[in-house]
């Protein structure tokens, strides 16, 4: 048994490393603030894969959910919050950005 366990526990150590890719091929530097004179606004989400607009809202400290994927509609929760971010996604790529 506890070899069985030992086991368990070191093939799920290894899948969750195996999760942690540390290649920058899919990556932007989602923490450099607007050009000078520009500010953010809500379309520089626009054709952000999904992985570089999560960091990038992680980065700005924004709050965000996904509410359209490949033209379903996703589960949402009923609040109001004009401070939210909804994405619409086609293909892993943000398409589309309304709040609330």
């Amino acid at each position: 048994m506890k070899i069985w366990t030992a086991g368990l526990l070191a093939t799920y150590i290894i899948l969750l490393l195996a999760g942690c890719d540390s290649s920058d091929n899919d990556r932007i530097n989602a923490s450099d603030p607007a050009p000078e004179g520009e500010e953010e606004t809500d379309a520089d989400y626009l054709g952000l894969t999904h992985q570089q607009a999560e960091t990038r809202a992680f980065r700005r400290n924004q709050a965000f959910r996904y509410s359209i994927i490949d033209g379903e509609s996703q589960p949402l929760t009923l609040d109001f919050n004009p401070d939210r971010l909804n994405f619409t996604s086609e293909r892993g790529v943000i398409i589309g950005i309304t709040r609330g």
